[in-house]
């Protein structure tokens, strides 16, 4: 009897000892990955377009664009949902802009995935102009894009400005004529992430 209790006390210590080796194991690994592959975020980046047609200035915002940005390979991507504009002139201006211009039910983010083409090390700290070359989808198109764009690396955060223009065309966003002299085909976007 006293062997058998002897017994299952050094298998259950064996058990414990397993345990925690897989326990620290697990958390070596963790730790390891974090360092490999580090990730820069954003919930709450914000991105603005302006139409200046003949006859009216039209501008709106989101606030609500997300993020990511790994630090390893420089490979990004970014979405903001339709839905999320806010400004316009007026609330019917916002309706024709999410259901009959940009079609949301059918197309509902605009996306841009890619890289940054310059070798960034990020750990310098300061002012760098680089170029992000990638993927722009937007009421289901999707474009090659090179954007330019500022980067202000700081020890627990990074600041990215963007400025560009489109064309609704390359898109298939179609305008009536009728709104053709208030709606302008060539549309100014800027966007200020913050990544932390």
């Amino acid at each position: 009897m006293y062997k058998l209790i002897s017994i299952y006390f050094f298998q259950l210590f064996k058990l414990k000892r397993t345990i925690v080796i897989a326990v620290f194991l697990f958390a070596f690994v963790d730790v390891i990955f974090a360092q490999t592959n580090q990730y820069l975020k954003t919930s709450s980046g914000m991105v603005e377009f302006v139409s200046d047609a003949p006859l009216e200035l039209i501008s709106a915002k989101s606030e609500r664009l997300n993020g990511i940005l790994s630090v390893n390979n420089s490979e990004f991507a970014f979405e903001v949902a339709i839905t999320s504009f806010v400004g316009f002139n007026s609330p019917l201006q916002n309706e024709h802009f999410i259901e009959n211009y940009m079609e949301a039910d059918q197309f509902p983010t605009a996306v841009f995935s890619g890289s940054i083409i310059e070798i960034i090390d990020f750990e310098m700290m300061g002012l760098l102009k680089v170029r992000a070359k990638g993927k722009f989808n937007i009421h289901g198109v999707e474009q090659m894009m090179i954007l330019d764009v500022i980067l202000n690396i700081k020890e627990d955060i990074i600041i990215a400005d963007s400025e560009f223009d489109i064309l609704l065309e390359d898109y298939k966003i179609k305008i009536p004529k009728i709104v053709n002299k208030k709606i302008a085909n060539l549309i100014h976007i800027t966007v200020h992430v913050e990544l932390k």
